[in-house]
């Protein structure tokens, strides 16, 4: 309970809470260890428990119409998966799987709604789901309105660390001197 508890007391989603609180939630985590590859949840399965990532890494995924897995998201120490779904009493619409060994805390349903009673936790939640709602939002438009040529150029841009023209990624080109440039 002690390894449950120092997370619970760490993550974002649960800060300013009272730690009596945490210590129940912590009581009644169900830890679980995945070997990396090893689903968490699938894409439409019925979701039970969110879960609160103690070490390791997740990633989020969808597969595409040849089925190929596509991931677009990371879940990393201290965040959380799964908590929308079990709001809204829906499937998963993703896949979650580790990307690595991994360990998380399964909270259920009940303890989600009982956290829900404060304020603090649902400012906490919608903090958290603005900022993935963004970072979607950023994927998006980045897969759907970039070129190829502008998406390696944009990850180039990011490995050197510079800020590039946007204006010039959506349609223009970029040649091998343009790269070398920066």
């Amino acid at each position: 309970m002690s390894d449950a508890l120092a997370t619970l007391r760490r993550a974002p989603l649960f800060a300013g809470l009272p730690d009596s609180l945490l210590t129940t939630l912590a009581r009644r985590a169900r830890s679980r260890r995945l070997v990396a590859s090893e689903l968490l949840f699938l894409e439409g399965e019925q979701a039970v428990s969110f879960a609160l990532v103690c070490s390791g890494r997740l990633e989020i995924s969808l597969a595409n119409q040849q089925g190929r897995e596509i991931v677009f998201d990371t879940v990393e120490p201290r965040q959380t998966v799964g908590e929308l779904p079990l709001l809204d009493k829906v499937p998963h619409a993703a896949t979650c799987a580790a990307q690595q060994s991994s360990e998380v805390q399964l909270l259920g349903a009940q303890d989600l709604w009982q956290l829900m009673q404060y304020a603090r936790f649902r400012d906490n939640l919608s903090s958290m789901m603005r900022r993935k709602l963004k970072y979607l939002i950023e994927k998006l438009h980045y897969y759907l309105l970039y070129n190829l040529e502008a998406r390696v150029a944009l990850y180039i841009d990011d490995l050197l660390g510079s800020q590039p023209d946007h204006s010039t990624l959506f349609f223009g080109r970029y040649t091998r001197e343009d790269c070398v440039q920066g």
